[in-house]
Order: C-alpha cells, then structure tokens, then sequence
C-alpha cells in the first residue's frame, strides 16, 4: 500500500518504483498509495457492516421469495440460489413460478380428448360436410394441445424439482395482458395466493 513504509523494500523494488515513477509519474504513484491507504482505513467498518447485513438476512423475521420461471436455464438459476441460501442458513419463504401454462394442459383426461380428435380428425370433420379446413383446423388444434401439453409437463416437472422444505410454493399463471394497473396487480396477487 504504502512502499516507503515497506521494511522489504529492496533493490529491486525501488528500481521499478524508479521506472513506474518515471512512465506514471510521481503524483499518480501517490495518489494510488493514499487511495489504497484510505481504503485500508475503511475496511473496519465495511466489516461492521457486512456482519450487521449478514445478521439481518439470517434473522427469524426475514426470508427471501425466490421468482422464477418453469422454463430449464431460470429454473436450474432459481435452485441454485434456493440451494446457496439453504447453505447459508438463510431463510426461504416461498419459491413463485411466474407464466405457469393452466394446469388442465398438463391433465391425463385432456390428453386423451386431444388424441382422440387427432386420431379421429376425418370423422369429426364428416361434422363439418367433411370440409377440409376444419379437418386441418382439429388437427392443428390437437398438435398444439401435444406441444403446449408437453410443455406444462415440463413446468410441473420443474415445479417439482424445487419443491421440499418449508418454503411455500405458489404459481402465478400467463396473463395475455401486461399488468399495469392495480386490478391486474390484484388479480395476479389472488391467482398466487389463493
């Protein structure tokens, strides 16, 4: 920090004080050494305070909600900071999972329908005067139930890897709309807590 009150100074190190002092000059060599010396001088009270911090997010009256969505990368985030509290022994009160797909789209029961109408495509078109357009139009309704289908299974999958502990676990659904205004708020916080 301070060389002149180094007791190892040697040869060495004043030669390249000798060639630092000539390219930087000599008042940048000092006002770096009174930076650092100041900063030493703080360093009690970053540690005061760090404890005090540390203290409080370890207290019974303080938990952390973690947010996160169900897709893989934020999901494997979220349990690693879950897992880093957890190490810490810092409190966790709920893990939410933000834009949660309905969970009928995850259900046995839909599944089948949906396979039932992608298998039975022509008949129920024959409804329809066997028209063409609607055949593609139960098709595609059917393939996209299997996709969003297979995507609320790997929600719920993920859902489950976090799940354990006390923490509550809440979801809150996939609004079409932004939300931005109280009512939306509203409607969001019941969708969570309800």
């Amino acid at each position: 920090i301070a060389p002149a009150r180094a007791s190892f100074l040697n040869l060495t190190s004043r030669a390249f004080l000798q060639v630092a002092d000539r390219i930087l000059g000599r008042r940048f060599l000092e006002d770096i050494t009174e930076l650092f010396t100041l900063l030493e001088t703080m360093r009690p009270g970053f540690i005061t305070r760090a404890t005090e911090v540390e203290g409080v997010l370890k207290a019974d009256t303080t938990s952390f909600v973690v947010v996160t969505t169900p897709e893989p990368a934020p999901a494997k985030s979220a349990k690693r900071f879950i897992d880093e509290l957890s190490s810490r022994q810092i409190p966790l009160g709920a893990v939410i999972f933000n834009k949660v797909l309905p969970s009928v789209l995850a259900d046995s029961e839909a599944q089948d329908a949906a396979r039932y109408l992608l298998s039975n495509a022509s008949s129920v078109a024959g409804k329809f005067d066997d028209s063409p357009a609607a055949a593609r139009v139960i098709n595609g309704v059917s393939e996209n139930f299997e996709r969003f289908q297979h995507l609320a299974l790997a929600e719920r999958a993920a859902h489950e890897a976090l799940a354990g502990g006390n923490a509550v676990m809440a979801t809150a659904p996939w609004f079409a709309q932004e939300l931005d205004d109280l009512s939306a708020l509203r409607r969001l916080g019941e969708s969570i807590w309800s």
